[in-house]
């Protein structure tokens, strides 16, 4: 049996059952249909704990199972293996006690330090020639150049959570950067426009194989919303603008490759990158299981659970050198499964955020939901807060543009479904 540690875990629960593994998941929700797959503890909903990644950390290490279900011990994890969503990846120090015990499916604490730092990523994407938008530290003396837009960041965060615009007036970003309680856990970076996109990539410390890549769906549509937050993905990913999708798999891979060289990362890790016509900027490497990557799952009919913990020297049920010579992964000997080849190819997911503070009591059963769609299904009388996520919806289409207005139309249908009322019909991502 694998634990699952992280904010949500439902999406590794679905891909781990899929694949045949026994699981046991501790996250912040305890959503209805994670408890489907198997044994499942949320902080607040079955403990009554303050959702906090410490929290999840320090849980996760005294966990155990009895008759009956989990519970708390302090006795060894009888676990095969750990494998971490977002946040974790946050608190590498946190880790090291799987790692320890040789029980770590996922990217090291070294490689988590090293990759997560901007300015060894940027040293390592400048050996390749690949650019990251131009940033600096968060400190008042060092103000970046007039005439640009910048984005205040924080280092250790996800999800685009805390990223806020910086002032282009000097004295009111002077005030923004001094009004900063930790000016080290902030960079300030230039805002670069384009499409924000994502890739997901396999990797065993050496190498490293693209398999899908995304367009993110970031920002708000409702008031109270945070603009530079994650609402979501469409797949594949279809750009506008030359040079093309198989110029962009190729440097994508190269990346990839570098990186995984580089920092030594295993696992499944996304690139968050902008493109535009000029070319891709990298804004960040999450070393860890994304949010897209179910949709990758999807599009490749394929859960991905057992290729990542092959990756991480776990299990035997899939030859890990078949994954990385070309014939394990994608289609065509391994290529990227990124562009659409059939009709009804795109898939899309939204995270639905609430527009008011409300009580969870569904007008429907919560299989049907999840039949029609619905994922991170609340339980009911659940209290979900404005600007907070509500559930995940989704969808199947035959374009990219049909993909956006069905996640719409089905997150405002979530909205009225889960019990906060008729509200708003926009959804609540922007394009």
């Amino acid at each position: 049996m694998f634990l699952i540690v992280g904010i949500s875990s439902r999406a590794v629960v679905e891909s781990a059952v899929q694949a045949g593994f026994n699981v046991l998941a501790l996250d912040y929700y305890g959503d209805w249909d994670s408890r489907q797959q198997g044994p499942v503890l949320g902080l607040k909903s079955d403990l009554g704990l303050m959702p906090s990644v410490k929290n999840l950390l320090a849980l996760a290490r005294s966990i155990t199972l009895v008759p009956g279900g989990p519970a708390i011990d302090t006795c060894d994890n009888p676990f095969e293996g750990m494998v971490y969503t977002s946040g974790p990846d946050n608190h590498p120090e946190g880790l090291g006690f799987w790692e320890r015990r040789g029980l770590l499916a996922g990217n090291p604490p070294s490689a988590l330090k090293g990759v997560r730092d901007p300015w060894l990523l940027r040293k390592a994407l400048a050996q390749i020639n690949v650019a990251m938008p131009p940033f600096t530290r968060a400190d008042r003396r060092l103000m970046p150049a007039t005439g640009r837009q910048w984005l205040l960041k924080p280092l250790a965060s996800g999800g685009g959570h805390g990223i806020r615009l910086l002032s282009r007036e000097p004295v009111k970003a002077r005030s923004q950067l001094t009004a900063l309680q930790d000016k080290e856990g902030f960079i300030i970076q230039q805002f670069i426009p384009g499409i924000p996109c994502s890739a997901t990539f396999l990797a065993d410390g050496r190498r490293a194989v693209l398999l899908g890549a995304s367009r993110q769906l970031v920002g708000a549509g409702e008031p109270g919303a945070r603009p530079f937050v994650y609402a979501g993905n469409i797949v594949p990913l279809v750009l506008p603008f030359r040079p093309g999708m198989q110029v962009l798999e190729r440097l994508l891979n190269r990346i990839a490759g570098h990186l995984t060289a580089t920092f030594g990362l295993k696992g499944l890790n996304t690139i968050d990158f902008i493109a535009n016509s000029r070319g891709i900027w990298v804004l960040e490497v999450n070393p860890r299981w994304s949010a897209s990557v179910e949709l990758i799952e999807k599009k490749l009919n394929l859960p991905l659970f057992a290729w990542h913990i092959a990756a991480c020297g776990f299990g035997n049920a899939i030859n890990p050198e078949l994954i990385f010579s070309g014939g394990g992964v994608g289609n065509d000997r391994g290529r990227p499964a990124c562009r659409p080849t059939v009709q009804y190819d795109f898939w899309g997911k939204a995270i639905v955020y609430a527009q008011k503070t409300f009580t969870v009591a569904p007008l429907i059963g919560p299989g049907l939901l999840y039949r029609q769609g619905m994922r991170d299904i609340p339980l009911p009388g659940t209290l979900v807060s404005a600007g907070q996520p509500v559930c995940t919806v989704i969808v199947r289409a035959a374009s990219e543009n049909s993909c956006r207005q069905q996640l719409g139309s089905r997150a405002a249908w979530a909205r009225r479904i889960l019990g906060e009322g008729d509200g708003d019909c926009r959804t609540s991502v922007a394009y």
